[in-house]
């Protein structure tokens, strides 16, 4: 259910902005909703339709609330050097910064370009799949839980590129690319169980550290 926190904004257009045909986002959008079809106010906010979306400010979500939705494959998210914050609860309630459940959606997402705190997860994919195609480029990845780990699967052909995730361990498929990023650990592997597609092709793994 869609958190009801912080309604009391000004009334903004019912419709996302777009600048050069780049979906712009903010606090005020956020709540207000209908940043897509079928977005309701408050978070996570859902993005349904393809396409480029731009953060204009930072987000704060309210505790143990997702902050955004990808229904649709097909999506560049740049958080254009702002971050998504939550507060943490104790103990931790599952809440994802980046998510997608909808069967088919995770493919080709791009995410790049600023912070995800304070979620038990920053990047997550439900559903028959992982997420194949997808980019995670020059983001900071935190959890606020000290000494507790959580993971970030990716399918094949996905990069993680300049990703800082000291509580995260990163998983890829292969082919895919981890280059000059720290987390917790990185492993690859040539298929997930159940996967429908077997993993094929070789993994480049070039300049990571690990912080375990």
């Amino acid at each position: 259910m869609k958190s009801l926190a912080y309604l009391a904004v000004a009334l903004v257009p019912l419709t996302s902005s777009a600048v050069d045909g780049v979906f712009l986002i903010d606090q005020n959008r956020a709540l207000a909703g209908s940043v897509t079809p079928g977005d309701t106010p408050g978070f996570p906010i859902v993005i349904s339709q393809p396409g480029s979306y731009r953060l204009s400010g930072s987000l704060t979500v309210p505790a143990a609330v997702n902050a955004i939705m990808i229904t649709v494959p097909n999506v560049t998210l740049d958080l254009n050097g702002f971050a998504i914050v939550t507060t943490p609860v104790t103990p931790p309630a599952s809440s994802y910064g980046i998510f997608s459940r909808t069967a088919g959606a995770a493919s080709n997402i791009v995410v790049r370009n600023g912070t995800i705190t304070g979620f038990t997860g920053a990047f997550s994919v439900f559903g028959p799949s992982e997420c194949r195609h997808c980019t995670l480029q020059d983001m900071v990845l935190d959890w606020a839980y000290p000494g507790s780990v959580t993971s970030i699967d990716l399918g094949s052909f996905s990069r993680v590129l300049n990703v800082s995730a000291p509580s995260y361990s990163v998983n890829v498929k292969c082919p895919s690319t981890v280059a000059y990023s720290a987390a917790y650990s990185i492993s690859r592997t040539l298929s997930f169980p159940g996967d429908p597609v077997p993993g094929f092709g070789i993994c480049s793994l070039v300049g990571n550290a690990s912080t375990f």
